[in-house]
């Protein structure tokens, strides 16, 4: 009879034990934000924008994207001008999560597009649940990344004084 109040018990705390590291596996995958992307996987994101760039395929560029219909409504008013050769990342820099807005990677890339201008721009990687993506994949359209509803506000990616 000792035996068998044992085994019970041991098969009972067994089964609690398993109930418990089940609904704690599931809140942490629920409470789980994506990671955010490493300087590689921006770099990367950035060079597969340049190189669905220059194939003019948007639709690829736009997979890219963390807001599709965002990325779909640039490229339909793109000009056709893109880099002529791979970006050159200058700096990177964290920009903060603050309130709705996610933590993100972001970088500031420089170049020449096909017409021989120069361009600076600040494109922000950050981490979603397909995986790291780019907020605008269509970088060499000059922008900033903002920390507001205005331009006013910008981000410093390179992180000099006031930013």
């Amino acid at each position: 009879m000792a035996l068998k109040k044992s085994t019970r018990w041991n098969w009972g705390i067994a089964g609690v034990a398993g109930i418990l590291a089940a609904v704690v596996g599931v809140s942490a995958l629920m409470d789980s934000t994506p990671a955010l992307p490493s300087v590689a996987e921006a770099e990367t994101l950035v060079a597969q924008a340049w190189t669905r760039g220059v194939a003019r395929d948007h639709n690829g560029l736009c997979d890219l994207a963390a807001s599709q219909s965002g990325c779909k409504r640039i490229v339909a008013g793109d000009s056709e001008v893109v880099p002529a050769a791979m970006p050159t990342t200058v700096c990177e820099r964290i920009l903060p999560a603050d309130g709705d807005r996610r933590e993100g990677r972001a970088l500031r890339v420089t170049g020449v597009d096909s017409q021989g201008a120069a361009y600076t721009s600040d494109v922000l990687a950050i981490g979603t649940d397909d995986g790291p993506r780019l907020m605008d994949p269509v970088f060499w359209i000059p922008t900033g990344i903002s920390l507001g509803g205005t331009t006013d506000n910008a981000f410093d990616v390179c992180g000099r004084a006031g930013a």
